[in-house]
């Protein structure tokens, strides 16, 4: 009883009493049937503007229409193939793995297990978490339209008119999700960024004679609803949330004035969307340009919503304050320090749930450059590398620039510290927690060589699933760090809770002769206060590490060091691990897993050295 009210006293310390006052009103409102009333079904249809009277009003959007479009045609087997399956619903899902759909059931049935959720049932009494539906987040992925952009980029290379398809998907979602019914509704940053991308979609088809009258005013009215359901729950990603969702729905609210500027509430709406976007852009990009999420897939979430933001205020002469510019700019100087030049890609660090919600080139989903360039155009008309996106955003040709890499990083207010070679990129994570924590990764250190990941960071996997995965993928296990007694640095609750967060935390980097680093942290409170400080050196140009990891207070306790290590590379990477008094230790081998794309695992090599003293000295060798 005793550690339960000490879990409940850290939990509040660490969110705060406005975000536990909320969400016991948000359950209140839920139990007893307030939001129902709030979000009403089959609500009065919503009639504002004819297709005549939109088209005439030219509203500036990125693309005027497909007919507008400035970019070479340019059809490639790899988009055709993507088009040809999407087409027959075998849709991608999280830019990974590809599901053969039921057009009758698409919308409400789980592929993965088969559940069929109900769609007569309000969306406030549908369970965020249930092992019988499995993870929600597969019965979002196709609604949010993200797959409609390899069509329309068929549609524009092939010359091939899809507007028969793509507005039919749009009506047949309209038809078989009622507003404020089923699951389709339980979150309000998918309802943003369907919202976005039906919009995309009604402009690149503005003159097709599939865009009628009747379909329209149906798609109005729809999107009229589901921005009434953004607005009135946005003080849930606000308040309870605050992550990239508050940024996702702020920012739809905000544009909701200039795209849909003929529906009267979007006037109010838009100022509340554009003040709530800029403090939660202003709060969440910390001035070192790392992100309060810890992931490298949300921060990239957050810089294709910061380009949509700019671009659509450029072509409505207007600007946000200056703080969203500078954020913006601090995010692709950390971004650009973390990016791996060879592959195109960012360590697999943090949450990675497949998000891309804009996808403009044939790039893997893991290359980030692409985004970062069409940011970095938004801003300067500058970019690292040529890009058919630019076209898509209503860019012209840019002016191509070196990325600022410099040879080491330090960006000590999210906790990242990068050595940036020729060949080699030294990764390492240690920062105190201002922000909820999604893993127990402090000290995690990723290596790379000529383009290859050889110590990863083993991703995320899936956010439903059996303990196991969620206990390795979340937890220290699968990260290249330590652990005491088997036991994580922070303490697990339920779902994305971490009680006991690190927050100490202090790190050093200089280059004297050899690369040295030096991190600090006070962790594993829940076993009893213990300073796990790591000490890694590296002499230029060459592929050696010297790691020292040193723990104090842990009385008998053991040290665990974890390495994960990509198994087609491990024959090239060899560890030699000795404790304080200079006795080999010897390393426990094990297939573990390695998650890349939501959804995914695959084998990854676990390798550890245990001890009962203090200290752990490792020499880290790869040979390319």
């Amino acid at each position: 009883m005793w550690n339960k009210f000490l879990l409940i006293i850290d939990f509040i310390k660490n969110m705060g009493w406005r975000y536990v006052g909320f969400r016991i009103w948000h359950l209140f409102q839920v139990k007893t049937g307030l939001f129902i009333k709030k979000f009403p079904a089959a609500p009065a249809h919503k009639s504002f503007i004819t297709l005549q009277e939109w088209k005439d009003a030219k509203i500036p959007f990125l693309i005027a229409s497909r007919e507008d479009i400035k970019l070479d045609k340019n059809l490639n087997v790899d988009l055709e193939a993507r088009f040809r399956e999407s087409v027959n619903n075998n849709i991608t899902f999280f830019n990974s793995q590809q599901f053969q759909l039921d057009r009758e059931t698409q919308w409400s049935v789980n592929p993965t297990n088969g559940f069929q959720y109900d769609n007569s049932k309000h969306w406030s009494q549908i369970a965020d978490l249930s092992k019988e539906a499995g993870d929600i987040k597969f019965i979002w992925e196709k609604a949010r339209f993200s797959y409609i952009y390899d069509i329309l980029r068929y549609d524009y290379h092939s010359g091939q008119d899809q507007s028969v398809y793509i507005l039919g998907e749009i009506e047949d979602f309209i038809d078989k999700n009622p507003i404020n019914l089923g699951p389709q509704y339980k979150c309000s940053q998918e309802i943003s960024l369907r919202i976005l991308n039906w919009t995309y979609a009604i402009h690149f088809y503005k003159n097709s004679p599939a865009l009628t009258e009747s379909l329209f005013e149906k798609i109005m009215n729809s999107i009229y609803w589901q921005l009434h359901h953004v607005r009135n729950n946005i003080h849930f990603s606000r308040i309870a949330v605050r992550n990239n969702h508050a940024i996702t729905e702020s920012l739809m609210l905000y544009l909701s004035g200039l795209l849909f500027p003929f529906i009267p509430e979007t006037k109010s709406w838009s100022k509340d969307g554009l003040k709530w976007f800029e403090q939660e852009v202003d709060y969440q990009i910390y001035e070192d340009g790392t992100f309060l999420q810890y992931s490298m897939n949300y921060h990239r979430v957050v810089v294709q919503l910061l380009t949509w933001g700019i671009r659509l205020n450029e072509l409505n002469g207007l600007r946000f304050s200056d703080s969203i510019y500078k954020k913006a700019q601090v995010s692709l100087d950390f971004l650009d320090a973390c990016l791996d030049e060879k592959s195109g890609t960012l360590p697999n660090y943090g949450s990675n749930d497949g998000a891309l919600f804009f996808k403009f080139t044939d790039l893997d989903y893991r290359d980030y450059t692409s985004q970062l360039d069409d940011l970095r155009m938004a801003l300067s008309g500058t970019a690292v590398l040529p890009s058919e996106s630019f076209a898509w955003y209503g860019m012209e040709d840019p002016e191509l620039v070196t990325r600022n890499q410099p040879e080491m990083a330090q960006f000590k207010t999210g906790g990242y510290y990068i050595i940036n070679e020729q060949r080699s990129k030294t990764f390492i994570r240690c920062g105190a927690y201002q922000d909820r924590p999604a893993q127990a990764d402090n000290l995690h250190l990723d290596l790379w060589i000529d383009g290859e990941n050889y110590l990863w960071d083993c991703g995320s996997y899936k956010y439903n699933t059996e303990q196991k995965y969620l206990d390795h993928f979340m937890g220290t296990k699968g990260h290249n760090t330590v652990t005491i007694d088997g036991k994580d640095q922070m303490k697990k609750g339920g779902r994305f809770i971490w009680y006991y967060w690190v927050k100490r935390a202090s790190a050093l980097l200089g280059k004297p002769d050899y690369y040295n680093f030096e991190g600090k942290i006070n962790a594993f409170r829940h076993i009893g206060t213990i300073e796990h400080v790591r000490k890694v050196l590296k002499k230029p140009g060459v592929h050696e590490w010297t790691v020292d990891d040193s723990v104090t207070s842990k009385s008998n306790k053991k040290m665990t060091q974890h390495w994960n290590v990509n198994p087609l590379l491990i024959e090239k990477v060899t560890f030699v691990a000795r404790d304080e008094k200079d006795n080999v230790l010897t390393p426990v081998i094990e297939k573990k897993w390695y998650s890349s794309y939501y959804g995914i695992k695959e084998e990854s090599i676990a390798v550890s050295f245990t001890t009962k003293n203090s200290v752990i000295h490792t020499q880290i060798s790869i040979k390319p």
